[in-house]
């Protein structure tokens, strides 16, 4: 990337424009990755309009930096509104795709069903491993696997008496063996919906815009401390029941394109990151496509920083060609 870029650079300069050294083009090409990031998130300011996911084009542009989290409630809630309960996000957090929350309450649908985690000490996952369809027996009780992996598992009760923690099932197929750690009822899982803060003192006393038990309000907030926690996000509910998981897809924070410095190069620092002279470079981490995408945003704003304004409204032309 950084050849292209200074190929690019001299070719639309026509050489006749002083060069960019290791930490100038590093800044550059970092900052033209967030460009095209926003861009995506934010379609109307890309030329297509194509937003998140939009495109399969889209669907695969950012694919390498989607995470999954299972958020905590945040140590500190001041601040928090009534009813509402203040979420920690990841500290690379970046932008939501989507979130799931529960509730304590037991879901109506799910009646007779209970979710069963697994003491892993007790439960070898390099052996035998219990399988979905498959009964398991606990003393004179079986139960059949409706769903799950690992050592998480919604089961139905089929015969004798309730499972309690500390009991060994075993896998009626598979053989597999293991205590059970936790048994509890499947939760009844949340609608979300993001509000503004004024859509709050707006709607709060709106019976039919409210939370209820089937639906929660979701609001961002700040960090704890900037720059050293994550963000958080506020869940609130209508009092009635309190959210017992709270779990995100999310983009994360882009990682800084570091380009290879020479032994002799001054260290340097680009978005926290600590650059030591004779650095082997920091990849971009985007799919391959989108690569020569931020090579042409890159050229685009090193003329502009030149202020080659000629050069940069033919490049500027150029670029509307392609993507």
């Amino acid at each position: 990337m950084a050849y292209e870029f200074q190929v690019g650079f001299d070719n639309i300069t026509n050489l006749s424009a002083e060069g960019y050294n290791e930490r100038e083009i590093s800044t550059l090409l970092t900052k033209a990755q967030e460009q095209l990031f926003y861009s995506i998130i934010n379609p109307e300011s890309n030329k297509f309009n194509n937003g998140i996911e939009s495109t399969e084009k889209r669907r695969i542009d950012l694919i390498e930096y989607i995470r999954d989290a299972s958020c905590s409630v945040s140590l500190n809630q001041t601040g928090a509104h009534k009813y509402g309960v203040f979420f920690d996000l990841p500290n690379d957090f970046f932008y939501t795709l989507s979130e799931d929350a529960y509730s304590n309450l037991q879901d109506c649908k799910e009646s007779g069903r209970v979710n069963i985690i697994f003491d892993t000490t007790t439960l070898n996952l390099a052996a035998a491993q219990f399988i979905v369809g498959e009964t398991v027996l606990v003393g004179s009780a079986t139960y059949l696997i409706n769903s799950g992996a690992g050592n998480n598992f919604i089961m139905t009760l089929i015969s004798g008496n309730p499972v309690t923690a500390g009991t060994t099932m075993i896998g009626a197929t598979s053989g597999a063996a293991g205590n059970v750690l936790s048994v509890t009822p499947v939760y009844s899982q949340l609608l979300i919906k993001v509000i503004k803060h004024d859509e709050f003192s707006i709607n709060w006393n709106n019976p039919f815009k409210r939370p209820y038990k089937e639906l929660c309000w979701r609001m961002d907030y700040s960090s704890l401390n900037p720059n050293t926690t994550a963000k958080r996000h506020e869940l609130i509910t209508d009092g009635t029941y309190h959210i017992v998981n709270y779990s995100i897809r999310y983009y994360k924070k882009p990682t800084p394109i570091i380009v290879p410095t020479r032994p002799t190069f001054p260290a340097f620092v680009i978005d926290e990151i600590n650059v030591p002279s004779g650095f082997a470079g920091l990849d971009c981490e985007l799919n391959t496509g989108v690569h020569r995408a931020i090579i042409d945003i890159a050229i685009r704003l090193a003329v502009a920083a030149l202020e080659e304004t000629d050069s940069y409204k033919i490049k500027s032309t150029e670029n509307l060609k392609s993507e």
